[in-house]
């Protein structure tokens, strides 16, 4: 039998042999999964930052700070870790997968909101610095998740 033969012409008298590849499926639901994920991660940024475009003047009027505030910094956060955990865990998305869907989504996110509000075109090196922090913690997340996860199993027996 040739793998390699196209199975839609394969055909042998009334026996028709059919060459099927296992990992098309899995392959098809990891980017899925990681569709989803940089679809969540996305919107966790416009629902913790999205809105807030405001700076701040501290009372004395000589500081800026802002437009964001720890507290929607630390709930994104914790949207983004249960997103990607949950990925990973759950629902079987591998880490590389998953980490690449938050990094897209994230900077995605937060590219759009920037672009928005931005005089001087400078969100172009956020978006890669946003891009860069993205990237390594979600990936160092969702390899953590896996190999935290993976330590209950047991392997298989003879």
């Amino acid at each position: 039998m040739d793998c390699f033969r196209d199975p839609r012409r394969e055909n042998r008298g009334s026996v028709k042999i059919v060459t099927t590849n296992p990992d098309r499926g899995r392959n098809r639901s990891q980017l899925v999964g990681a569709l989803a994920v940089a679809v969540l991660s996305a919107l966790s940024w416009f629902a913790w930052f999205g809105w807030d475009t405001e700076y701040d003047l501290s009372p004395d009027g000589l500081d800026r700070t802002g437009p964001y505030q720890v507290w929607q910094g630390v709930g994104c956060a914790v949207c983004l870790l249960l997103v990607l955990v949950g990925a990973v865990v759950l629902r079987g998305v591998r880490p590389s997968f998953a980490a690449a869907g938050t990094t897209v989504g994230f900077t995605l996110g937060f590219t759009v909101s920037a672009a928005i509000i931005s005089d001087d075109g400078l969100f172009v090196i956020g978006s890669v610095l946003a891009f860069l922090g993205a990237a390594a913690c979600s990936a160092l997340v969702a390899f953590g998740a896996q190999r935290f996860a993976g330590r209950g199993r047991v392997a298989p027996g003879p």
